[in-house]
């Protein structure tokens, strides 16, 4: 035997609670140290395993909703891109009907100022020729009368 190995019984002067344990032993990683040990490390290991399931089960369901969730924004976003497409058009279609008809009130309007100084043409003229008629009415009556 090499000297500082211990073969024998223990030293009655050391303390019987205190002992050296690996890292591995404390945090259970190392080997169990009876068969209670080793199932209750299996049982919690089982209830570990199916407590992740069930989380996994969770995620899975949380999953599926968000796609069918994300398949229904899709729908309701392509529809609304539709609809834009349709509302677009419509603007540009009645864009171009309000400049045609812009186009066609000028026209109108142009019609209007030419109608207005045809009238003051006509009612001047008029009211030339009324004004000679009556300038003539009377020197026939002062010819006729003289």
């Amino acid at each position: 035997m090499s000297s500082g190995e211990d073969s024998g019984p223990r030293n009655p002067g050391k303390d019987p609670d205190l002992q050296v344990t690996t890292k591995e032993h404390h945090f259970g990683l190392g080997a169990p140290d009876s068969e209670a040990e080793k199932y209750q490390n299996t049982f919690q290991l089982e209830q570990e395993v199916r407590n992740q399931d069930k989380f996994i089960s969770t995620l899975k369901l949380q999953i599926e909703d968000l796609k069918q969730t994300n398949h229904g924004l899709e729908e309701y976003v392509r529809k609304l891109l539709d609809s834009k497409k349709v509302v677009s058009s419509q603007i540009d279609d009645l864009t171009s009907h309000n400049e045609h008809l812009c186009k066609e009130l000028i026209k109108i309007d142009q019609l209007a100022e030419q109608l207005e100084k045809e009238k003051n043409f006509v009612v001047d003229t008029a009211d030339k020729e009324l004004e000679e008629a009556k300038v003539l009415g009377l020197l026939l009556i002062r010819i006729f009368f003289w």
